[in-house]
């Protein structure tokens, strides 16, 4: 029979203590012992009252690219899929790592069955807010702030994208090799570039993508912004930490995520969205879903 691809790479999975991923692998290779230290999850506070809880981090090498994927918490299935390499995964490049980033669900059952998972596989990150569309900004922020904390200055770039997308990693690949051509080091100017780029589109008030009155006063979005999918430096996943964890409402937070993020990149520093194919994604009913 065929040898299974190797699994990509979670910071766990990096770390010395772990078994080497390579050909014949599949993430469920790490099941054998448990990632918590002495039973317990590592939570950090990323904000006031948004906390993340994860395996403690073992992230010890650098890495070109941290894709974020953010995945709703009942993804079980889905998520189990992509570590096969099937869908998203397929493809992923040799340097780069990722993350889950889910939310809590309001079930015991789940929460339980949420943590096994963390437990077994090292790649989840559990974020304190509630697991539902309309806190998708809460999560990709998170999700920049929990990267911050713990990897800056080993990762150059951040990608952001959800568990359903479909892209070419080659194409990534490529972009980040092409960025990164004059060495290492972190670009001076903050970057932000998606394949799906929308602006001055109006502003809907209902639906699974309404931004009522309270949150968007204008008719059409003002700013343009890169849809599902985007790629961030490190300098531009500070300025969102920064400034995006202090203007979120998590009670109430605003419900265009990705609006979200260029509305706060733009204020920080006047940063604009470049449009960038090799970021385009698609999306349809994954394998495992």
């Amino acid at each position: 029979a065929d040898a299974e691809p190797a699994a990509p790479a979670s910071p766990q999975a990096a770390a010395p203590a772990a078994p080497a991923a390579g050909a014949g692998t599949s993430l469920e290779s790490f099941a054998a012992t448990s990632c918590f230290d002495n039973g317990v999850p590592q939570r950090v506070e990323l904000a006031p009252r948004l906390t993340a809880t994860s395996c403690p981090v073992l992230f010890h090498r650098a890495q070109r690219l941290f894709v974020a994927i953010t995945s709703p918490v009942g993804n079980f299935n889905l998520r189990q899929a992509l570590r096969k390499r099937s869908w998203l995964m397929s493809g992923f490049p040799a340097q780069a790592s990722y993350m889950f980033f889910v939310g809590a669900h309001p079930e015991q059952k789940v929460q339980k069955k949420i943590r096994k998972e963390m437990e077994k596989f090292g790649d989840i990150v559990q974020l304190s807010t509630l697991d539902k569309f309309q806190h998708l900004a809460i999560k990709s922020v998170a999700a920049a702030a929990w990267v911050a904390m713990h990897f800056d200055g080993m990762v150059l770039y951040w990608l952001k994208v959800e568990d359903y997308m479909k892209n070419s990693w080659t194409d990534i690949d490529s972009l980040v090799s092409e960025l990164t051509k004059n060495g290492p080091g972190e670009p001076e100017e903050p970057y932000y570039a998606g394949g799906a780029i929308f602006g001055g589109g109006e502003a809907l008030r209902d639906g699974r993508w309404g931004c009522p009155k309270r949150h968007c006063p204008y008719d059409k979005y003002p700013t343009t912004y890169a849809g599902g999918q985007y790629m961030l430096s490190m300098k531009a996943v500070r300025m969102v930490t920064e400034l995006g964890l202090k203007s979120l409402d998590l009670e109430d937070p605003y419900p265009i995520e990705d609006h979200f993020v260029a509305n706060t990149l733009e204020k920080a520093a006047g940063v604009k969205v470049r449009n960038e194919r090799r970021l385009t994604w698609y999306g349809e009913k994954p394998y495992g879903a």
